[in-house]
């Protein structure tokens, strides 16, 4: 019993009991053969059935004929300029929205600027509020005819500012980015050894010359990793350019992609063809972060960790302040005020003299299909979250270990996080379609099996770093007494999980309740969720009712995370 209760090489967390080796050097348990049919089925199916459309000529669902005609649409100059368009936006944006989070990430963690604690939570802010919101919320301010701060501008004589521009898409989108830059990169600010730093300064060197040549350098494989993953997710970004180039005829690979679905008439396999290319673009930004990561051979993190510079000049200290009050006014404070203000209106007015009325709040919470919306939302974030966690529990359970099979399975699961969601959507949309007699499309349920799908990678990573933490001995344990992996993980493994569990449950829930790029491709009429519902206002013109909505949205993102992070914090101090 004894020599049946010691851990294999699979690693600290292999499964006890099973005798039953796999191809792929690992042990096959009950445990990772579900596992691996959750992973198969919510995420590597679809991703073969957009593979399935890119080489045929007819729509999901109807026979055709196997074709790679469809693929010489990536040798015209119409794809080029696409191209050309994407990767301009996404780089530019990279870079800025880079710098301010380092900016921030320094004058915060390092500099010690006045209200230090305060502008934490500031700069994060932003990153509660979608995207395509933010967009929006531009057009009223920058818009070249009814424009808030254009009309002010125009006033005083100064110059204006069209939002409908390459230079307007790359503004928002920075503002947007930069909270992720700050996320990524404040560990790494306050992770750092200052001994090395300390040194350079006794020996004369200059303070700039001290943060090139130390500073930046040990940080070095978290700015690559950072750098990365906002250039991932802006070049795939599709409600940015979709709100604020349609005017101006910029397109991107992504909103181009929405038009081939949306438009008449569609061309669901030329789409198919655009998806795999960004999933492709995307693939190889996630594979070269990843070796930047196992590569690390910089040691960033002493005995003592980083520490506020209180030799900092008052002039520094002041201006890096500024700076990050200017962007939080720029990249939230602005913007909300542009989506209150549009909501109170009788009709857009860019004097503001139209008046000021609740009707549009009060026509929502009255109206029987904004209800239905409101409460689609509802159900739909909290489903995804339970069910998105639990799945989480036993994918990230199966991957633990160091055997062919778990990296497999860990590189399965976190695929979404290198496929644009409005790629995934359409990826659905051609397997439920083609397997027609399953019945799942046309239903609220296709939605729910996205948004677990899509967000499955931010549960199974929260739950595989608190399983790491997990004593093996207490699967030993309870394997000498007889229990199995399901009783071991029931009984032992889950109760000790829950923090990561209930945190893991707050970011599935607050990406599910703003989701737009998939949702729009996935809904059917009388299945609409909120972010689907403003976009149709948009559409229609309907732009006050639009705002207000919208303004319900964010409050329903940030009631329902402050809700969640509360409960997590309750229970951590238990």
């Amino acid at each position: 019993m004894l020599d049946n209760a010691t851990t294999t090489e699979s690693g600290p967390a292999a499964l006890p009991g099973v005798n039953r080796r796999s191809r792929f050097g690992g042990r096959f348990t009950p445990l990772s053969v579900v596992a691996a049919l959750i992973v198969f089925g919510l995420i590597i199916a679809p991703i073969g059935f957009l593979i399935y459309g890119s080489l045929r000529d007819a729509p999901p669902g109807l026979p055709g004929s196997w074709t790679l005609e469809k693929f010489a649409f990536l040798g015209t100059s119409e794809f080029l300029t696409l191209l050309y368009n994407s990767a301009f936006i996404a780089l530019v944006s990279t870079v800025l929205a880079f710098v301010i989070g380092l900016i921030a990430a320094l004058s915060i963690g390092r500099i010690g600027i006045p209200g230090g604690r305060w502008l934490d939570s500031m700069m994060v802010l932003p990153g509660y509020l979608p995207p395509f919101m933010v967009a929006l919320a531009w057009t009223i301010l920058l818009s070249p005819s009814v424009g808030y701060v254009n009309n002010l501008f125009a006033t005083l004589g100064l110059p204006t500012f069209d939002i409908y521009s390459m230079g307007g898409i790359i503004m928002v989108m920075t503002f947007c980015s930069a909270p992720l830059a700050y996320l990524y990169l404040r560990p790494s600010v306050l992770g750092l050894d200052t001994s090395m730093e300390e040194a350079s300064l006794v020996l004369g060197v200059s303070r700039f010359r001290t943060f090139r040549a130390i500073i930046l350098r040990l940080m070095t494989p978290g700015l690559l990793s950072c750098f990365l993953v906002i250039f991932v997710t802006n070049i795939g970004e599709f409600s940015i350019p979709a709100v604020l180039g349609a005017n101006a005829r910029i397109y991107t690979i992504s909103s181009q992609l929405y038009q081939m679905i949306s438009n008449y008439p569609d061309d669901p396999n030329a789409a198919a063809v655009l998806g795999l290319f960004l999933i492709s673009i995307t693939g190889i930004g996630v594979i070269i972060n990843r070796r930047i990561i196992r590569k690390n051979e910089y040691v960033t993190v002493g005995t003592r960790g980083a520490r506020q510079d209180k030799k900092a000049s008052p002039l520094l200290r002041w201006s890096a302040f500024a700076f990050c009050v200017v962007y939080f006014i720029l990249a939230a404070a602005l913007p909300i005020a542009a989506i209150v203000i549009g909501s109170l209106q009788p009709y857009l007015s860019p004097t503001l003299s139209a008046g000021w009325t609740l009707d549009h709040y009060v026509e929502i919470l009255t109206n029987g299909r904004t209800s239905r919306v409101i409460s689609n939302t509802i159900w739909l974030g909290l489903g995804a979250s339970v069910l998105g966690v639990a799945i989480s529990v036993i994918v990230a359970r199966a991957t633990m270990g160091r055997s062919r099979f778990a990296g497999a399975l860990q590189a399965g699961a976190t695929l979404p996080l290198s496929v644009p969601h409005i790629v995934f959507g359409l990826a659905l949309v051609w397997m439920w379609l083609s397997l027609g007699d399953v019945g799942l499309y046309g239903t609220p349920w296709i939605l729910l099996v996205g948004y677990i799908a899509l967000f499955l990678p931010f549960g199974v990573q929260a739950l595989s770093s608190a399983m790491t933490q997990l004593d093996r001995s207490l699967d030993e344990a309870a394997h000498v007494f007889g229990a199995n992996a399901w009783r071991s993980m029931r009984y032992i493994v889950v109760p000790l999980l829950v923090p990561a569990a209930l945190s893991a449950f707050t970011v599935i829930l607050y990406h599910a309740v703003r989701e737009l790029s998939a949702s729009l491709l996935l809904y059917t009429p009388g299945n609409e969720v909120m972010s689907v519902q403003i976009w149709s206002m948009y559409i229609q013109g309907n732009y006050v009712g639009m705002f207000a909505l919208g303004f319900l949205n964010i409050v329903l993102v940030l009631v329902l995370v402050a809700v969640a992070n509360r409960v997590v914090k309750r229970w951590r101090r238990i």
